[in-house]
Formats: C-alpha cells, structure tokens, sequence
C-alpha cells in the first residue's frame, strides 16, 4: 500500500511540475532532474511488482516507460508526459554507462570453464538457430509478400533488399535484456550458461552477417556498383578492431583493480562511459570492446570475482533507467503504420529461432529443458537491432524508411515479450534463484 502512495504521489507531483513548465514558471534546466527522480522512483516500485506476477521487473520498467513516454502522451496531452522528449535525449547519455556495464557482466559471466563444457552446444546453436531464423523469416516474407502492405508495392530489387535485410535483423538478440533476466532472478544453471553464450555470441556473427547483406543489398540497388568489399572489410574490421581494443582495455582493468579498491565501481562508471561514447565516434562496437574486456579480466587475471562484484554494485540502477528510457523511445505509432508486416514479423522470427534452438540442442544432446524451453531465451531485441535500423533508413532512401519503421515495431513488440519468455524458461528449468548469494 504506501509504494501505492508513493507512486500516486511522485506520479502527481511530476506530472504538475509539467504543467507548470508549461505555464511559464521557471522549471527550465529541472526537467531532466525531474524525469531522472520519477525514473528511479516510479518505475522501480513499479517494477518490484511484477514478480509477483513471474513477470521480469524489466517489463515493469519498460512499461513504466511507455505509459509515462513521450509516444504515448503524444497521442493524447504531450504537456502531461513525465519523461519528454527534451529529457528523454538528454538522458540517452546514461545508455552509455548501462550499455556498458551490461557488456561488462556479460564478458564476466561467459567463463572458459563453461564454453568447455558446452562448445558443442554453444556452435550448434548458434548456427542452426541463426541459419533457421534467416532462411525461414526470408523465404515466409518472399512468399507472403504480394498480400502484405508495404511489401505488396514493392518488386525486383528494392523487394530482394527488403527481405534480405528483414532476414538478416531476425537473426539479431539483445545482450542487455538476456543478463538484465539473469541477474535480476538470480538465476544459474545450463538454461541460463547456453543463453548467455549463444547470445554474446550471435552479437558478433550478426554483426558480420548485417555487414554482407548490406553490402549484397547495396549492389543490388546501384547497377553497376561493385560487390561493396570496402563496405565488407570495413565493417569487418569493425568487429576485429573492437576485439582487440577490448583485449587491451581488459588487461588495462587488471591493473585498475588492484589499485583502486572501494573506488573501483565509479571508475568502471567512467570507463563504461568513455568505452562506448568513444566507440561510436571511431566506428567500433562499445558492446564488443566492453564484453571483450570482462572476459579478459574474469578468465586472464585473478580479479574477475572483484569486477563482476563492483559492476553489479550500480546493476539496479542502471537497469531500472536504461530499460525505462527503452520503453519510453518505443515509437508507438510506428506499430499502427506497419503492425502487420511487424508482426509477422515477429511471430516468424519466434517460431523459426525456437525451432533452430530445439533442433541444434537436439543434435548435441542437451538436457530437455534446454531443448523445450530454450528458443524462448532469444526473442528480445534492443540496441543492436534499432541501430541496424538506422544504417538501414541511411543507405537506402525511401525503401530504407519503410524497413526502418518495420524493424522499429517488431523491436517494440519483442522487447515486450523477450523478458517474459525468457523467464519463464529459467523457471521451467529450475534455475531462477539458483545463484548463490557471496
């Protein structure tokens, strides 16, 4: 009853405070402090609810941030929104620090010891899984094509360029909601060990096989222009270079630790920072060079226990905002403009991926959970995906617009729906509150 309170109350208090903006009053350079406040008010106590309904408090925070959002309140009273979108833009910063102290988690959590053990099960999976969602998400959108709208006007190249981009966004999963559920259930065990490490490692694959398409796609689109190899090299080189930064940047947080202590946690805020903001300014992944440096550090020192302790220190926080800003910049309007083709979409990329995951767990031979239950560990999507969006909408005027807004709406729904799934497969395998509390 009083987090009732207290939400109705902070609720009320942000939501006036607009409106007093709005007014006139002098609340100018306040509104980001105001929706940082709500943030970790509102939607925290909003998201301590739902596992009581075996739901992710992810979702809650997701929620929270669609419902207070600028795309929802656009609809209807903007004024009213508690997070607008001024504040949203100028929070978007703080995805930088989650974004990379996510990847910090992930590279830690993903152990030699592990990848030992389930080599089999991690290659089989990935591979299979990813070729599945690719043809199948393909070859279903090829055919249903003339019924669908925005696909229906569309034929020869521009149709080709579509499907093969379409196919290849299918394959992409989201790191930061895969160790957000983890974490947050505490969760341990061969469900939550293959999840992890299929999906660090698709983050990588799907970057190559985005940086082949959109080159295939470009050829496509411009007679005459070569098979884009340039493009190719670069953005393999993308990949590889984020690697190595990442190995050096790890080696680098081995000497860190042992010297800061207590004050670790705010540097690896700084670093986490600076590693991501920067790499998008040279063209690098920050995903890629964060997960590589947490590998480095929790299987090439003797500190990986200090670090994975001193990032989940922040983890709470930095989870209820990154993923309330998330839903927040959902563009709601983008599911009215192509929901069918979006959700589509979506129910294809599920149905394909659970089957490449059963099937490739199958052939390995891992437990049952893993092979009823583990295609729903890969339905969310997030960042690496809207950024595939983006480069979309840029390389290609008019069509690439279109794709972006697809992509844009099965991302909104997917990112609804991951969560769940995902913990409702760490609890049909046994696993959530298995991870032993130091």
């Amino acid at each position: 009853m009083r987090s009732v309170l207290i939400i109705i109350l902070a609720t009320s208090l942000t939501l006036v405070a607009h409106r007093l903006r709005g007014a006139g009053a002098n609340l100018v350079g306040q509104e980001v402090a105001m929706a940082l406040g709500f943030i970790l008010i509102v939607s925290y106590l909003i998201g301590r609810v739902f596992p009581r309904a075996k739901l992710p408090m992810i979702t809650g925070y997701m929620l929270t941030g669609v419902l207070f959002g600028p795309s929802l309140f656009r609809l209807v009273a903007p004024e009213w929104s508690a997070v607008s979108r001024e504040a949203l833009e100028d929070l978007s910063l703080l995805n930088h620090i989650a974004l990379g102290l996510i990847a910090f988690t992930a590279g830690g959590e993903l152990k030699i010891s592990a990848i030992r053990q389930r080599w089999k099960t991690f290659f089989s999976i990935t591979l299979i899984q990813s070729t599945s969602a690719f043809v199948g998400v393909g070859g279903l959108l090829f055919v249903l094509a003339p019924k669908l709208p925005g696909l229906s006007e569309l034929s020869g190249p521009a149709l080709a360029v579509t499907i093969v981009l379409l196919s290849c966004t299918a394959v992409a999963k989201s790191p930061a909601t895969t160790i957000a559920v983890i974490n947050e259930s505490r969760s341990a065990g061969p469900m939550s060990d293959v999840a992890l490490g299929v999906t660090v490692i698709k983050d990588m694959v799907v970057i190559g096989l985005f940086a082949a398409s959109l080159s295939v796609s470009r050829a496509m689109m411009t007679p005459g222009e070569g098979p884009g190899l340039e493009l190719a090299l670069t953005l393999a080189w993308e990949v590889l270079g984020s690697i190595l930064i990442g190995v050096v940047l790890g080696k680098t947080l081995s000497i860190i630790i042992e010297k800061l202590g207590e004050d670790l946690p705010l540097a690896l805020l700084a670093i986490a920072f600076l590693a991501v903001y920067l790499a998008e300014h040279v063209h690098l992944h920050g995903l890629i060079i964060c997960m590589t440096s947490g590998f480095v550090v929790e299987n090439f020192s003797p500190h990986g226990e200090d670090f994975i302790h001193a990032v989940e220190r922040y983890s709470l926080p930095v989870y209820v905002v990154f993923f309330t800003l998330a839903g927040a910049d959902m563009k709601l309007q983008a599911l009215g403009e192509v929901g069918g083709v979006a959700s589509l979409l979506v129910v294809a990329r599920a149905v394909f991926t659970y089957l490449g995951t059963w099937l490739g767990a199958r052939l390995v031979k891992e437990t049952q959970a893993i092979q009823n239950y583990g295609g729903l560990a890969f339905l969310g999507q997030a960042g690496v995906t809207l950024g595939f969006s983006v480069i979309i909408s840029q390389s290609f005027p008019g069509v690439g617009e279109t794709l972006s807004t697809i992509i844009v709406a099965a991302v909104a729904i997917n990112q609804i729906v991951g969560p769940v799934a995902f913990r409702y497969a760490l609890g049909k395998a046994g696993e959530i509150g298995m991870r032993k509390e130091d």
